[in-house]
This record gives C-alpha cells, sequence and structure tokens, in this order.
C-alpha cells in the first residue's frame, strides 16, 4: 500500500470513530445537545482537530445518518437476496436489525445513530437522506408485494406495512437500553414477531366504529379534566413540545417561558429547575396515559378492545391540544438519579398497559403467544410516529398510524 493510501486509510479509521462516538452522544442528547468541544476530548482532538474530519457539526450528523441508512441498505439488500418465502424474506429484516442492536448494546458492533434530529440538517442533506431513506422504504414494500401475490401477505398497502415493520425496528434500540435482560429481549422480539405476522387476537372481529366513538368520548372527558388554559398546563405541554423537538440538554427555559407569555423567573414559580421541568412533564404524560388506561378498562367489553382503544386514544391525543406526551427516548437524557425515577413512571405505566394485556389474554380476546411484546410494540409505534413525521410527512404518518391498529389485530400474514 502507498503512503498516501495509509494516510487516507487512517483518516478514514479516525473519522469512522468521530461517527461512532458522535452517534452515541446524538442518540442520548440530541443534536442541539450535543458538544463538539466534549465529543473532541473523547475522540483525542481538539475542536479544530475534529474540523479537519469533517465541516461542521450538522455534516458530522449527516455523515452518523449515512452510517445508519447504509447499515438498513445492507440488511434490506441481503433479505432482496434470500432465495426464500416472501414472508421469510419480509421479516429477515427485523431478525437482521435485532442482532444489529444486540451487538452494539453488547459493544461488538458501533452506535448508530437513530433518526431523530432529521430537521437539523441543511435542505440539500435532507433531501439526499430521504431520499435514500425512501428507496430503502419501498424495497422493503416490494418484498410485501411480493407476498401479496404469493397469497401469503394480505392484501393491505404495503407502504403502510413496511412503515409498521420500520417502526418496529428504529425503536428496538431504546427497548434494548431501557430493558438490557438479553433474555427477556428475546421472548419479546419472538412475541413482536407473531405480533406483526398474527397479530394479537384470536379472532379478529373488533368494531373498529364502537372503538373510535369510545376514544372520542374519551379525549372529551380528559379535555375537561385539563386545565388547557390554566398557565401550568401551558407550560408543561409547550416544554414537552420543546424536549421532543430539541432534547433535553438544547432546550432552553427562557424561550419556554417567553411562548407561555412568562419571564424566565416566573417559571420558577412551578418548577426548581429544567430537570424538574422535564419530570414535570413526563408525569403529565404519565396521568394522561393512567386515564386512558383506566377509561378504556372500564368501557371495554374486552381485553382487546381495552388494548387496542388505549392505543388508538394515545395516538390520536399526539396531535390535539392535550397533546403532546413526553418520548420515553428523553429518559436517558437525564441525570442517573432524575433518570431512575422517570423510568420507574415508564416501567409502571407499561406495566398497567401490560395488565390491559393480561385481561385479554384471560377472557380470551388476545393470544397468548403475542403477550410478552404487545405494551412495547404499541410503544414503539406510539414513540416512532411523530419521528416518522420528518421522514415521510406527517399527513402519510397520520394515514399510517390509522391503519397500523387493524394490522396489530390481525397481523399481515394471510390465515388461510
Amino acid at each position: 500500500m502507498a503512503k498516501s493510501e495509509r494516510i487516507q486509510e487512517k483518516r478514514n479509521a479516525k473519522r469512522r470513530k468521530i461517527v461512532e462516538k458522535a452517534s452515541y452522544r446524538f442518540n442520548r442528547e440530541g443534536f442541539h445537545g450535543t458538544s463538539i468541544s466534549k465529543l473532541s476530548r473523547e475522540v483525542g482532538l481538539t475542536t479544530t482537530g475534529l474540523y479537519h474530519y469533517v465541516d461542521n457539526k450538522e455534516t458530522l450528523l449527516y455523515y452518523c445518518y449515512l452510517a445508519t441508512i447504509g447499515e438498513m441498505e445492507r440488511i434490506i439488500h441481503r433479505a432482496e437476496q434470500l432465495e426464500t418465502d416472501p414472508v421469510d424474506r419480509f421479516f429477515s429484516i427485523i431478525f437482521d436489525y435485532f442482532s444489529v442492536w444486540s451487538e452494539i448494546a453488547s459493544g461488538d458492533h458501533p452506535t448508530l445513530a437513530l433518526l431523530n434530529d432529521i430537521d437539523a440538517l441543511t435542505p440539500m442533506h435532507k433531501e439526499l437522506l430521504l431520499k435514500r431513506f425512501q428507496a430503502a422504504l419501498m424495497a422493503t414494500a416490494r418484498m410485501y408485494e411480493d407476498g401479496i401475490e404469493a397469497g401469503r401477505f394480505k392484501p393491505i398497502d404495503s407502504g403502510q406495512a413496511a412503515l409498521l415493520l420500520i417502526s418496529i425496528i428504529a425503536w428496538l434500540p431504546i427497548v434494548i437500553g431501557l430493558r438490557p435482560d438479553f433474555d427477556q429481549l428475546g421472548a419479546n422480539f419472538r412475541a413482536t414477531l407473531h405480533i406483526l405476522k398474527f397479530g394479537i387476537s384470536k379472532k379478529p372481529t373488533l368494531d373498529w366504529d364502537l372503538l373510535n366513538q369510545s376514544s372520542t368520548k374519551i379525549l372529551s372527558e380528559l379535555s375537561g379534566r385539563i386545565e388547557l388554559d390554566g398557565t401550568q398546563d401551558k407550560i408543561y405541554r409547550r416544554a414537552t413540545h420543546a424536549f421532543n423537538k430539541f432534547g433535553f440538554p438544547a432546550t432552553k427555559l427562557d424561550l419556554i417561558a417567553q411562548s407561555n407569555g412568562l419571564t424566565k423567573g416566573a417559571i420558577y414559580h412551578y418548577i426548581d429547575s429544567k430537570e424538574e421541568l422535564l419530570l414535570r412533564c413526563i408525569e403529565r404524560s404519565s396521568a394522561i396515559k393512567r386515564f386512558i388506561f383506566d377509561s378504556a378498562r372500564r368501557n371495554a367489553p374486552s381485553g382487546l378492545f381495552a388494548v387496542l382503544l388505549a392505543a388508538v386514544t394515545i395516538g390520536r391525543l399526539q396531535n390535539q391540544n392535550i397533546g403532546p406526551l413526553a418520548s420515553s427516548r428523553l429518559i436517558a437524557q437525564l441525570k442517573p438519579w432524575h433518570a431512575e425515577g422517570a423510568l420507574a413512571i415508564w416501567n409502571e405505566d407499561r406495566q398497567i398497559l401490560e395488565n390491559l394485556v393480561v385481561m385479554g389474554v384471560d377472557d380470551g380476546s388476545i393470544h397468548q403467544d403475542a403477550q410478552l411484546a404487545v405494551a412495547e410494540a404499541i410503544t414503539a409505534v406510539l414513540d416512532y410516529i411523530p419521528v416518522s413525521s420528518s421522514l415521510i410527512g406527517q399527513e402519510a404518518a397520520h394515514d399510517a398510524l390509522a391503519s397500523f391498529w387493524s394490522a396489530f389485530e390481525s397481523g399481515l400474514c394471510r390465515d388461510d
């Protein structure tokens, strides 16, 4: 190898290390909250030295996302090349993703950046990245269409089936981060596959008109209980929106104060710190979810109805005045002692949803093979849809969410 080639290879290796470290930082702290000076020290460079490898922070984010899209393309291309049943090709994608993120969690694979801050890219970089994402989504959709032609998949919109699969796999790293018990994760993964293939229902006969009417009633009752015009609730709602969009480190209290027509000092009448504000937002989100879970339990004719009623209602409120709810990915951005409390709230909420699932298993409306993963699969979709709005557009994401729950009920595979 020539000297110039060795120099270039060394430079490329250093850039890969920078991208890996940056991906970890962007995942934990968001684009706006990631410190370039801190990242530089982690890779043994000065800030000036780092900029010999990347032009700026936005370009670094773009390189991180290119690595993620590249891994997605590799997995999908491998699935396309498999000479096997269309169903196996389609679902091999989720197998490979689970393997990759399990290796990342154990330190055997470079960290990949979650596509959470697409809107932070320049228009040119965003367009280039979205073209590749859309191409990957279309390739996945074509595999689903092959399954329809072979009589193995149900004839639903192939693009929405592909997005459902990607919504689940995109949330895998968050599940792995929050639930690092690999034995349990393996069982959850198998249950997730069962949901995608066959759904959660033993007998898919849900009355969707009644369910949507029930959801509207719950949202109306919830609106009557929350002081939407009250200063405190306005602060929490607008802070939640900011935390979800910018991440915890980059969200500024003075901007939240201005959006509520307050001074920064007035904000401290309600909270003592930004950390406390995020915890209050998480607690507010939890209280709303628990009201919905309880209402679903009391008004549902079956456990299956209750589970999907809760999922549909939470999905709808995200774009209403009551919403949004705090994303679970914010938990990792808190300091350990606060993250512990937030994680306890998240686990309690998940347990309440799982209790609805158990109700369905007990009354025979939910299949026992799906039990382990129902709560987390629903959380995955609800968490990822706001992110996917940046990738496919808000209207397409909303339309996809409306059809996802039908797939959750009866699965993607034909049962004849």
